[in-house]
């Protein structure tokens, strides 16, 4: 639901730019309404959209990354001016829609992915275990009317020193592991390290 949250959020921020700046600079609202307009728009979306993929940013635990985010929108936005240079003069539109856009994406792309992962809705777990546990988990994060609620998972080898960095970080609704795994004191230290909003759930061996 990320991408397609993040393809209709690009869409509407070219809309609006394309709109004032056809107003301020062309005396003109609709300056842009052409099918070249549209054709090249597209070709933005893709690129900014590759870009946010390839540097991993709708990975769960990425989400929040206003770092990976915002090198995403600036390869994307230098990738878009270097095809943009390349085309023919009459399939060019304004290369000010795509600053005016970017600058844009890159103020409020991260703010708003922020608060996607920290609405009340939102309900992240940080996963320990094996990938038959994690699809057990997924089956009883959802069996809790979660289903319509954003869950996020992690495979990664545990370490546990990182756990109240992690919750604090990516607002970590609940920690999942598998109590067979590790010792009477290391649990202990789970339990002391995440906050006292965070759950912890134990999946059988």
């Amino acid at each position: 639901i990320i991408p397609l949250i993040d393809f209709v959020f690009i869409l509407f921020t070219i809309a609006i730019v394309k709109y004032f700046w056809g107003y301020y600079w062309f005396s003109d609202r609709h300056y842009f309404d052409h099918r070249i307009f549209y054709a090249n728009a597209a070709g933005y979306i893709l690129i900014w959209m590759l870009s946010l993929f390839f540097f991993n940013t709708y990975h769960p635990l990425h989400l929040r990354d206003a770092e990976n985010t915002l090198k995403a929108t600036w390869i994307g936005t230098l990738a878009i001016l270097i095809i943009y240079s390349l085309l023919p003069e009459q399939l060019r539109s304004s290369r000010s829609v795509i600053l005016f856009t970017a600058l844009l994406l890159t103020l409020l792309l991260p703010l708003y992915r922020k608060w996607i992962s920290t609405t009340p809705t939102a309900r992240r777990a940080l996963f320990f275990g094996t990938n038959a546990q994690e699809k057990e988990f997924r089956e009883l994060f959802h069996s809790l009317n979660y289903s319509n609620q954003f869950s996020y998972f992690s495979n990664s080898p545990a370490d546990l020193d990182l756990v109240a960095i992690k919750c604090k970080e990516e607002n970590i609704s609940t920690v999942v592991l598998d109590p067979s795994q590790y010792t009477t004191d290391s649990l202990l230290k789970v339990y002391g390290a995440v906050p006292n909003k965070t759950d912890v759930m134990y999946l059988q061996s």
